[in-house]
């Protein structure tokens, strides 16, 4: 198992947009599997689905990959 603050930041943030995972699986081209998979700490995505669900989820892949506390979104709110 990979580390998961990738899993739970991906999980928290698709939550907070109200997507399920067939629905974000839809908008980055990813199968809903897949997604489970990374948000369970499985495995992680590639660079491509990485800059997809990053676009999908209006999200850094910084704060995605635990580089940064807070993501944009979060910042913007304070």
């Amino acid at each position: 198992m990979v580390n998961n603050i990738f899993g739970e930041r991906l999980r928290e943030i698709r939550k907070r947009r109200e997507f399920t995972q067939e629905e974000l699986g839809g908008k980055c081209g990813a199968c809903a599997g897949a997604i489970r998979d990374w948000e369970k700490g499985l495995r992680l995505p590639n660079t491509y689905y990485l800059r997809e669900i990053c676009v999908a989820l209006n999200v850094s892949a910084d704060y995605l990959l635990g580089l940064r506390k807070k993501s944009k979104s979060k910042m913007r709110e304070k």
